[in-house]
């Protein structure tokens, strides 16, 4: 039986969960400072977590539009935050914020980016290499750019 968006954004976001949940633990025993500063953090996922677990949360098609996020509990912690939900009814509000935020594929990684990513660096290449040879790629097209400006700059200062 094929599953539903809803269906795959809820084990998506349960195994977001589990890492996130692992990674903290882990973080118990070497940075309890950390940890403590961790708090909304943990709470807003927690919370989140939580909401997804109950019917009618999200319909078919916004379910759809956040599978596009590797990491859909992050972008909905995020928002979480943001506006400060305490939980229930408010939970749908922080839905909608997240529905119509035209910015979350700007500041969140997004499936079709990781798809373009291994496309052009290659299957095996970690998303964190892959970002940072794009970092790379976009430094050395600024210093370009900025020594072309420059040698033009200065030419046309020349024939002055």
């Amino acid at each position: 039986m094929k599953k539903t968006n809803i269906e795959k954004l809820q084990k998506r976001i349960k195994q977001n969960y589990d890492v996130f949940k692992a990674d903290t633990l882990n973080l118990i025993d070497d940075e309890s400072d950390l940890v403590f500063d961790m708090i909304q953090e943990i709470t807003a996922k927690q919370e989140i977590y939580v909401q997804t677990r109950k019917p009618g949360w999200i319909s078919e098609s916004e379910a759809a539009y956040m599978l596009m996020f590797t990491e859909p509990l992050n972008v909905l912690a995020e928002a979480w935050e943001e506006l400060q939900f305490d939980s229930g009814s408010e939970f749908r509000m922080l839905v909608e914020y997240v529905l119509g935020n035209a910015q979350n594929a700007n500041n969140f990684l997004t499936i079709e980016y990781v798809g373009e990513l291994k496309h052009k660096h290659g299957k095996e290449i970690s998303i964190k290499k892959a970002m940072f040879l794009e970092l790379l790629e976009t430094i050395n097209e600024y210093e370009r750019l900025k020594n072309m400006i420059e040698m033009e700059s200065s030419d046309w200062y020349d024939k002055e």
